[in-house]
């Protein structure tokens, strides 16, 4: 289980993450959706906007970086086509859609050093597998409070079984299952 929209908001919704063949065809529908999970994940307020101060909270709360104002500013201003100050869905979709490659195959190409570096990220007790307690940590950085039951479901649907660890095969498995729906 995962969880889509602001926290608090209407919006806000439990889904059901999928493995295997389930998305065919609907692929850049999928892709969407994903996306806008992704949008309303940086959306911290739910306003339907990136501002600066979202962009900002989730790189250091999600990705441990800091960069400086001007920094933020440079990438809103990049991505703000209408000059309100904020990105918009519309406006983030486009320039995800126009950076991020559309095949299946280019993300099966990246690599296995790339999937490694994925994979640390995730893994942030730093013990090579993936558990409830990492997704958990993963999941509270990016704003979602998840059940244990969610956490299992989660894990679950990585390993297609009642595992209670993800490997890094596992995660490979998946990561490019989920590129060629």
């Amino acid at each position: 289980m995962c969880y889509e929209g602001a926290a608090g908001s209407s919006k806000h919704r439990r889904v059901q993450l999928q493995r295997g063949g389930s998305r065919r065809g609907a692929g850049n529908a999928w892709q969407e959706a994903q996306l806008k999970e992704a949008f309303d994940l940086m959306d911290r307020d739910g306003d339907g906007m990136i501002k600066a101060e979202d962009l900002s909270q989730f790189l250091q709360c999600s990705l441990k970086s800091e960069l400086s104002e001007d920094d933020i500013a440079t990438m809103i201003a990049l991505a703000d086509r209408d000059g309100n100050g904020g990105v918009e869905f519309e406006e983030f979709l486009s320039l995800v859609q126009s950076h991020v490659p559309q095949r299946s195959e280019s993300l099966a190409s990246l690599g296995n050093e790339a999937w490694a570096q994925m994979f640390r990220v995730l893994d942030r007790n730093g013990d090579g597998v993936l558990c409830s307690d990492d997704l958990s940590g993963v999941m509270g950085s990016l704003g979602q409070a998840l059940s244990s039951d969610d956490l299992l479901a989660m894990l679950e649907t990585a390993t297609g079984s009642d595992r209670r660890k993800v490997t890094f095969e596992d995660f490979c498995l998946l990561m490019t299952s989920a590129g060629a729906q």
